[in-house]
Parts: structure tokens; C-alpha cells; sequence
């Protein structure tokens, strides 16, 4: 991609500091630019659903593990409800928050503020499908919406800037709006408190 090309997705990140950075250093502007969106493209990969798909799997797999063969562990004992709140609540969230964002962007389908390659003046971070919602931005909330809901701890609180980090990667790529992200943020948070309500119901009538 040429200097104008990455200067044009980059302009909305690259400050007046950055500017003077380049100028006191004798950095080039493009390596700088290059490099804000290295970071920000590392913080977005933290929300990509495909991982988190295979990460749910793995992570189902060790507590089945642990349950069978570390069952008489003291510390396995002390830990393995709490854990198996959050599994109950986790997975049948994430699996909705897969389900929904996939139903609108298939039903709904809304162009993205970038141009994918191998367009001409394309955005290399760009995807071709839907952009409304966010599906990293539902991932990442949904992950931490669901620890808050299990363990409802304070300290669990100031995590929620990892997510918004992630939600904010996809508007500094210029692969989202903000409503995309706000949607699935929205999504991300409610799903699991939605999820929990339900289960305690469920389970009072039981």
C-alpha cells in the first residue's frame, strides 16, 4: 500500500505528538503509523470470535478433565462451583451472541467504512461481510460480562477496559462505526445478565 494510501486509514490516530515524534527523531511517519496500527491490530485479535470458539472448546474440555480425574482435589473442590456457574452461564452465551450478530449480518446487511482488499486505496484489515455488529466487540463483553455476572466482584470491574479496548481497535482500523461496536458491546454485556436471570428462574420452578 502506498505512503498516502496508509496515511488516509491512518489519519484519525495519528496525532500532533506522533507528528513531533517523527520531526525531533527523524522517524518516518509511515513506520509510526505502521506501528500504532500493529498494537492496535494485536488488541483486536484478543476479540476475534474464531478464537474464542476454539477457546470455549478448550477451556469445556479441561473442566470435564478436572472433573473426572481431579474430583477428590481439595482445590479443585473449593473452585469447581464457582467455575461451573460461569460455564453454565458462558457457553449458552457466547453461543447466542455467535447466533445473533451471524442472523443480522446475514439478514441486515450493512456496508463497512473501509474498502477490502484487493481493491484499489484498500484497507488491509478490512472484511467483506456485514458490519453491523461488532461480532470482536460482542466476543470480548460477552467473556467478561459473564465472569462479572458469575463471580459479581468489584475488583472485576476495571477488566472491563480490556473490551473496550478491543471495541475501540476495531473504530482505530477503520473497520467499524461506532454503532457497530456499540451494538455489539450492547449484546456482549446483556446477553449473559439475560442468560443468568433466566437460569435462576429456571431453576427456582425446578
Amino acid at each position: 500500500m502506498k505512503f498516502f494510501e496508509k496515511v488516509f486509514y491512518m489519519r484519525k490516530i495519528v496525532t500532533l505528538p506522533r507528528f513531533l515524534a517523527a520531526w525531533i527523531f527523524n522517524t518516518s511517519l509511515t513506520n509510526i503509523c505502521m506501528d500504532v496500527l500493529g498494537i492496535w491490530y494485536a488488541v483486536t485479535l484478543l476479540g476475534t470470535p474464531e478464537y474464542w470458539a476454539f477457546a470455549t472448546v478448550v477451556l469445556a474440555g479441561i473442566y470435564f478433565a478436572l472433573r473426572t480425574f481431579a474430583s477428590e482435589n481439595p482445590s479443585w473442590k473449593k473452585h469447581r462451583p464457582a467455575l461451573r456457574r460461569f460455564f453454565i452461564v458462558f457457553i449458552p452465551s457466547i453461543l447466542l451472541v455467535f447466533g445473533v450478530t451471524l442472523l443480522i449480518k446475514n439478514a441486515w446487511y450493512v456496508q463497512r467504512p473501509c474498502i477490502p482488499c484487493p481493491s484499489e486505496a484498500c484497507n488491509p484489515y478490512c472484511d467483506s461481510d456485514s458490519s453491523f455488529p461488532s461480532g470482536h466487540a460482542g466476543t470480548a463483553f460477552v467473556v467478561f460480562s459473564s465472569l462479572y455476572v458469575t463471580y459479581k466482584k468489584r475488583w472485576l470491574l476495571p477488566l472491563f477496559i480490556i473490551p473496550g479496548l478491543i471495541a475501540y481497535s476495531r473504530v482505530a482500523l477503520g473497520v467499524h462505526t461506532w454503532a457497530d461496536v456499540l451494538a455489539g458491546a450492547f449484546l456482549g454485556l446483556m446477553v449473559p445478565v439475560l442468560v443468568s436471570v433466566m437460569l435462576q428462574k429456571w431453576h427456582k420452578l425446578k
